[in-house]
């Protein structure tokens, strides 16, 4: 459906930037089955249905728009109740979207009659197919990141947005397995006594994953069905906290967090870069109507976070006026690591994928930053077309850190890992899948070294002391190299690449 749905917005002249945020409004006022929306969506498709007709009696049509938005204010106001602050937010946005031009009648039908069939205008006939597709569907698909998947295919219907704003959705077996490293480094099962944030949510995927962590541990507990149920709620109401800086996306991860049975109310519209200016403004009022920052905020929340996790945004521009070792100004993947684990309670867990260069002689100033207060625990290099789903080439590493412990006060021992391979292969316009289904063993396999329990392989993983910053902490600076692998073919190919290399230097030609 998301292709198809895809078409259908192009053709009706959505922008690429606001098509997930345009389903996510839809999807969202559906969820209020107490509003006129949702009654009117129903009561046609079930009169189509009982009548076994092909066509259909648009009761939205020109009231479209009104009757969207007044099911979201009642979501806002009387559901959920959100704070003034994320409620303006989340209304600039939805607003810019909602224009009176989607009451025009729909173009594209013809392309797209698999699943928007009726509705007398653009936005009329996309709830029809919303209710009838994905509405009544979705409580069946709780461990989905709804809005991520749809993100994520959008973006590559949108040529240079993803890699203009710096954007990188985390696939979602990548999201699950930060889980798991969790649990590993923490010592404990993520569940309801755990608290975990993202500074960069996003659309909110490694907190629905930490969710579904959470859930799955509890589930499998030997209590009762009554504790269950209500330790299931205190995750949703108080372990999850994301924060994200833009509007867009914010709204997409309040949706999908909703999807999921609530989570919204820890969620944060600004900038959580502790030298941002942002992130001193307000981001909430207290009960006197004072300001409150969202420093306050989570210093405010009961007990202490145990792990962040983190996929920042990733710097487009280099910048050029830094000093060595100091904090930078918000602009590299490193300041939101070094935001990220001053969040955290002493000896919290966190976890980062980052480009490689954070991990090499590149990063060696920030990263010596971040080791005067933090341990670096493990280096994994991660596979070269991770994110080639987000039109994305960017090599990356997953860096794991214990919070607020020097890293000269440790053994100072790194676990290093060439994560090369994750099963996954490209499907041609459908992305990267697990296709062969290797990759259940592939992590068994990641995580039996991260826990020392592989079998020794020093051309793959090592442990190595570590004594600063400065000192490399990639994999590949240490493995030994196994020749035996090595084929006429990989020497070829390594010349050519040398050859061409050399040709694009000496006639002065870009690699773009």
């Amino acid at each position: 459906m998301c292709w198809i749905t895809a078409n259908y917005l192009r053709a009706n002249k959505i922008s690429a930037k606001d098509r997930a945020g345009f389903i996510s409004a839809i999807i969202l006022a559906l969820t209020n089955e107490d509003s006129m929306l949702y009654k009117n969506a129903k009561v046609a498709i079930d009169a189509k249905n009982s009548s076994k007709s092909k066509t259909l009696t648009d009761t939205i049509g020109e009231s479209a728009i009104t009757l969207l938005k007044n099911s979201l204010y009642d979501i806002w106001d009387n559901k959920d109740r959100i704070p003034k602050v994320k409620r303006d937010a989340l209304e600039e946005y939805y607003n810019g979207i909602l224009v009176k031009s989607l009451l025009n009648e729909p173009d594209g039908l013809e392309k797209c009659k698999r699943y928007y069939k009726y509705g007398d205008n653009v936005l009329s006939c996309c709830i029809y197919s919303v209710y009838e597709n994905i509405t009544t569907t979705l409580q069946h698909h709780t461990d989905l990141d709804i809005m991520g998947t749809f993100y994520t295919v959008f973006l590559r219907y949108a040529a240079g947005d993803a890699k203009d704003k710096g954007i990188v959705l985390t696939p979602k077996h990548i999201t699950e397995l930060f889980c798991d490293i969790a649990e590993h480094y923490l010592g404990k099962k993520l569940d309801q006594s755990t608290k975990v944030i993202d500074i960069a949510c996003g659309t909110g995927a490694f907190l629905i994953a930490a969710l579904n962590k959470m859930d799955s541990n509890i589930n499998k507990a030997t209590i009762s069905e009554a504790k269950k149920k209500k330790y299931r709620k205190d995750v949703r109401t108080n372990c999850l906290i994301g924060v994200e800086n833009e509007p867009s996306m914010f709204a997409l991860a309040y949706a999908n967090m909703r999807f999921h049975g609530d989570g919204k109310s820890n969620l944060y519209c600004c900038s959580s870069l502790l030298k941002d200016k942002d992130t001193k403004g307000v981001v909430d009022k207290d009960e006197e109507g004072h300001n409150v920052s969202l420093i306050d905020q989570l210093k405010n929340k009961s007990g202490n976070i145990d792990v962040a996790m983190v996929n920042p945004p990733y710097s487009t521009d280099s910048p050029t006026d830094k000093k060595k070792g100091e904090k930078q100004s918000g602009q590299t993947e490193l300041d939101f690591v070094y935001s990220m684990l001053t969040y955290l309670k002493k000896g919290g867990i966190g976890i980062a994928i980052v480009p490689m260069s954070c991990a090499s002689n590149k990063g060696k100033g920030m990263r010596d930053t971040i080791l005067k207060e933090h341990t670096l625990l493990a280096c994994m290099t991660m596979p070269p077309k991770l994110f080639q789903d987000s039109k994305v080439g960017t090599s990356t590493c997953i860096m794991v850190f214990k919070a607020h412990i020097p890293h000269k006060d440790t053994d100072k021992i790194v676990f290093m890992s060439r994560w090369l391979d994750d099963g996954f292969v490209t499907v041609p316009h459908n992305g990267r899948f697990d296709k062969n289904n290797q990759w259940t063993e592939i992590k068994a396999e990641w995580l039996r070294q991260i826990k020392g329990i592989s079998k020794s392989d020093d051309t793959v993983f090592l442990k190595r002391i570590i004594k600063t910053g400065k000192e490399e902490c990639l994999a590949e600076a240490y493995v030994e190299t196994d020749y035996s692998k090595l084929t006429d073919d990989d020497f070829e190919r390594t010349l050519k690449k040398y050859a061409l290399f050399l040709y694009m230097q000496e006639n002065d030609l870009s690699e773009e």
